[in-house]
């Protein structure tokens, strides 16, 4: 009885474990994909700044 209680104490903390590694997993690839956008949002902002920039020179 008492091996059994055991046996199911590891086997639920063995899939918890693997619960939180494919979270963990889930999180890493969310943070990439923000990482992509961020990237691309930097450089749009780069550009519209270029653009300000030269325009302003073209006025003066």
């Amino acid at each position: 009885m008492k091996e059994q209680h055991s046996k199911n104490n590891v086997d639920s903390l063995v899939e918890q474990i693997n619960s939180n590694i494919a979270s963990s997993k889930e999180i890493e690839t969310s943070i990439e994909k923000l990482e992509v956008k961020k990237k691309a949002i930097y450089n749009k902002v780069n550009a519209l700044r270029m653009f300000i920039q030269r325009r302003k020179l073209e006025m003066e």
